[in-house]
């Protein structure tokens, strides 16, 4: 059995903004934290104790930083999580996209994350996976659209 010490996690995210037309107005590329109940969820779906995986997407406007005992977002600032719709997989990379309705109103995004939603011991868990401060705010104007996609990396560690 692996444990999440033998686990080398990691990932980056690709945020853009579209307009009404779909044309690409901004794209923003950071690196995420994993954060330890997300590492520690991951080993439980390794070892079988947890099961049927699915992760959504949140964002929000906080600029605190990073913390490794995050649960969830700072500031979601009520933007509705947005469970992925869309999964690539291959030789240990999974790439996690979607798309956010029209925003509603401005807004200075300024956080992102994956959460991840399993069962364990036949009980929905969700807990915050990973998470991006980034390090200027993206701003999304009222009709415009986020996107985001996570690129992750399971990665065996070598002895």
């Amino acid at each position: 059995m692996m444990t999440q010490d033998a686990i080398g996690i990691r990932g980056k995210v690709v945020i853009e903004v579209f307009d009404p037309g779909n044309e690409l107005v901004s794209r923003t590329v950071a690196f995420n934290t994993v954060v330890d109940g997300g590492r520690a969820l991951i080993a439980k779906l390794m070892s079988g104790e947890a099961k049927e995986p699915s992760f959504a997407i949140v964002a929000g406007i906080s600029e605190k930083e990073n913390s490794p005992d995050l649960t969830e977002l700072y500031e979601p600032d009520g933007i509705e999580p947005l469970r992925v719709e869309r999964v690539k997989s291959d030789s240990g990379n999974v790439v996690l996209s979607g798309s956010f309705k029209e925003a509603d109103k401005d807004r200075q995004i300024r956080e992102a994350g994956l959460e991840l939603i399993c069962l364990v011991d036949g009980t929905e868990f969700k807990t915050l996976y990973n998470r991006v401060r980034l390090k200027e705010a993206t701003p999304v104007r009222k009709g415009q659209v986020l996107s985001m996609n996570w690129m992750l990396s399971f990665a065996q560690a070598t002895e």
